[in-house]
């Protein structure tokens, strides 16, 4: 059995997926995924792909044309990294789908719940909280002003949406993509735990 937890930026999703994989006593999978995907494509730091993560295929490429097109005074481009988007994506696709062939986990992002879309034993959820609520979350965690704070949460929910719509052509806020969906502002993360972990139990 596989819990696929998607979620927006600062709505406790991290959090949640770590204490249902306890409660469960299943393995919490999140970062894990981007350090093998490095060591897969011969990558020593795992840091140096993080960028690319939850990127549209293409993007680096893209934003290089746009850059590099200009007077003589533009800013200089670097150089692409060692390897792109599309490489990144198809090395976490294989271990997420490793993962789910083999052992009972609950994987935080990645896309996991579109890459296993079809499969009986996974069980979808998206974990979600109005802006205004995430706003105060970045900006009491990562100590920002309100601004700032702000654009952290819009900037990460649109790369997300890009992403998503890119793997399945829908919102990313689709509700139909997903077994369950939860607002954390309404429903506080512990009690959020055990209804997944009653729904998960119940599905098994």
């Amino acid at each position: 059995m596989v819990v696929t937890i998607s979620r927006q930026l600062a709505s406790g999703g991290a959090y949640i997926g770590q204490r249902l994989a306890q409660r469960l006593g299943y393995r919490y999978v999140d970062r894990e995924i981007l350090t093998r995907a490095a060591l897969s494509l011969g990558v020593d730091d795992d840091r140096s792909l993080e960028h690319l993560e939850e990127q549209v295929p293409g993007w680096w490429d893209r934003i290089a044309r746009v850059i590099g097109v200009g007077p003589p005074e533009a800013p200089y481009v670097p150089p692409p990294p060692p390897v792109d988007e599309g490489r990144v994506l198809e090395a976490e696709t294989g271990i997420i789908r490793v993962i789910a062939e083999h052992e009972d986990a609950v994987i935080v992002g990645r896309g996991a719940p579109h890459v296993l879309r079809g499969r009986d034993n996974v069980f979808r959820v998206f974990i979600h909280a109005p802006k205004e609520y995430r706003t105060a979350e970045v900006q009491r965690t990562y100590q920002l002003d309100a601004a700032a704070a702000q654009a952290m949460v819009e900037r990460s929910d649109r790369t997300r949406a890009r992403f998503i719509q890119s793997l399945v052509g829908r919102a990313w806020t689709d509700a139909c993509l997903y077994d369950l969906t939860v607002d954390t502002s309404r429903i506080g993360p512990d009690l959020v735990v055990e209804l997944l972990a009653s729904a998960v139990s119940g599905r098994r």
